[in-house]
């Protein structure tokens, strides 16, 4: 299929129990100009033949077979072979509603990106998630959806594919926890206008986050964050501190919990290093009494919890 609308990116890895369910409500889609780019990532279930029997059934449907590297470096590999003008997203054990894509479409008209609701899906429950922002502006629509706890979902958000070759924009496939919200940050960073939808499109299956994530060491990816944030302000002109104070909260509390005295230090060491430099600038020297206090108190709670 040449030059679609849309390209859509499913990385799969053993998502053989789902993968069907997923697929199925995609191609149901009323909407019907979109590629879908199966990656698979190595999976040693029946996954990599599902997606090719797809792929053999219908011409929208692309597969990309690749060892086995994790969720960023089969993302990689579908926008390096995406053919659309606008990407999206999806997990394999989710599904998307018939009009997950018209609403997007709908709405692309002169923003670099769109972002709409989701469902939350449980055991027990289904429950919708909508947000509802009137502004346009970059820096305003990233203080909302961190108070509303919707900054990385990928496959809520359409992106603009010229944006992200002219910007060179990848996933981080160093970082195995936050890698989307890193690589939505950074799209944030270089786009001009974003569009909110008040609309659920997306039925997100909710994991159990303590066991999928409980033993990484998040420091990286909230470091990451960190410094995003910090080129945010800078190219905005203007002050993300909802942004800035989550991350280096983040940051400083990962820090705060490590058990080892020596390798806390160096990391909020590094964190005010990064303060400093945005302190310098002299539109932002008025966070500066925030960031030294906020990095000397988990300094200080650290000392004390070590006594």
């Amino acid at each position: 299929m040449e030059n679609p609308k849309i390209s859509i990116i499913v990385p799969v890895y053993n998502a053989e129990k789902y993968l069907q369910r997923c697929v199925d409500s995609i191609l149901a889609q009323t909407f019907q100009d979109f590629e879908l780019l199966l990656v698979d990532d190595g999976s040693i279930d029946s996954s990599s033949d599902i997606c090719d029997d797809y792929a053999h059934k219908d011409e929208r449907v692309r597969v990309l077979h690749k060892v086995n590297g994790g969720v960023s470096s089969a993302r990689n590999l579908g926008l390096n072979n995406a053919r659309g003008e606008w990407v999206t997203f999806a997990d394999s054990d989710d599904e998307v509603c018939e009009d997950w894509l018209s609403t997007f479409v709908d709405n692309l008209d002169g923003y670099d990106a769109v972002v709409t609701g989701f469902y939350f899906v449980t055991s027990d429950k289904v429950q919708p998630f909508v947000i509802d922002s009137h502004s346009e502006v970059p820096a305003v629509v990233a203080d909302y959806l961190n108070k509303e706890h919707n900054y990385g979902f990928l496959w809520c958000k359409i992106f603009k594919y010229s944006l992200i070759e002219n910007q060179k924009l990848r996933f981080n496939e160093k970082l195995s926890f936050l890698e989307d919200e890193d690589f939505v940050c950074r799209y944030w960073a270089e786009s001009k206008k974003i569009k909110v939808v008040n609309h659920a499109t997306y039925k997100y299956s909710f994991p159990n986050y303590d066991d999928k994530y409980g033993n990484i060491d998040c420091f990286d990816a909230f470091f990451s964050l960190l410094t995003t944030a910090i080129k945010f302000i800078k190219n905005k002109n203007s002050i993300s501190l909802t942004r800035y104070s989550i991350c280096c909260h983040r940051c400083l509390l990962n820090s705060y919990q490590k058990h080892n005295y020596r390798e806390a230090l160096i990391r909020i060491k590094r964190i005010a290093r990064l303060g400093h430099k945005l302190c310098l600038i002299p539109r932002m020297r008025h966070i500066q009494r925030y960031n030294y206090w906020l990095w000397h108190f988990f300094l200080i709670l650290y000392t004390l919890k070590k006594k």
